[in-house]
């Protein structure tokens, strides 16, 4: 989670026009895309998940693959949310990149 692309929300206009990037993941290098339904799940307080608490629960992942990943951020927004009915999809991907030997 060290960088954070700044822009439109994917899929609220389809008449937007979006900026095209492109970057590089290096050997060991996780990529993590998420719904806002995981940072705005809330608890029987009506607390909000965070992207504060997104981060902390990402980065305690370091080193571990793409689904144990995805299983230990949805496992600590469902934590969190405490049986709260959850009000938005939660939508979580992580891609791992191992490096170009791996792809043999």
């Amino acid at each position: 989670m060290a960088r954070r692309a700044a822009g439109l929300v994917l899929g609220v206009d389809e008449d937007s026009l979006y900026e095209t990037r492109t970057g590089r993941l290096r050997p060991g290098e996780t990529l993590l895309v998420y719904s806002d339904g995981v940072t705005e799940a809330m608890n029987p307080k009506r607390q909000l998940y965070s992207d504060a608490r997104l981060k902390e629960a990402a980065g305690g992942c370091s080193g571990k693959g793409a689904a144990e990943t995805v299983q230990a951020v949805l496992r600590s927004t469902r934590e969190f949310a405490s049986g709260a009915t959850q009000s938005d999809d939660i939508t979580i991907l992580a891609v791992r990149y191992k490096g170009p030997s791996a792809l043999v």
